[in-house]
């Protein structure tokens, strides 16, 4: 509530999503260390690599995103369907990058995900 009161006033409605952001990021380290006191070991480390990739992979999908967004918008114009061509395609083109992103930085549920989805496509072509 303190950081919500502080940062409204410099960032509106920004700030509220920022300090609560910040808020529930101090909550889950402190809930963290509190368990960790209570159970022991949790193999922090092995969660703390795959957030740090899984982080890294989402800050180059947004880059991808918004720069595919921003041509979009700048060749196709400003009207509603151009717009949504601009935002489908951008979002597509975020679920393809973070994918393929994780995947080569070997995010274990990642690449659980994409070996199945290869292994129903083998299925489908053998069936034809």
């Amino acid at each position: 509530v303190v950081l919500n009161l502080i940062f409204i006033r410099f960032l509106a409605h920004a700030g509220l999503a920022l300090a609560t952001s910040i808020a529930t990021t101090i909550t889950a380290f402190f809930l963290l260390y509190q368990l960790k006191k209570k159970i022991g070991r949790l193999g922090t480390m092995v969660f703390l690599r795959c957030g740090l990739k899984a982080g890294l992979a989402s800050a180059v999908m947004g880059v991808a995103v918004y720069a595919t967004y921003s041509v979009l918008y700048s060749l196709l114009g400003e009207s509603k369907i151009n717009n949504i061509v601009s935002f489908v395609t951008s979002s597509s083109l975020a679920v393809i990058v973070y994918i393929v992103l994780c995947y080569l930085l070997k995010v274990n549920e990642i690449r659980m995900f994409v070996d199945k989805i290869i292994i129903r496509i083998k299925r489908l072509i053998k069936k034809k």
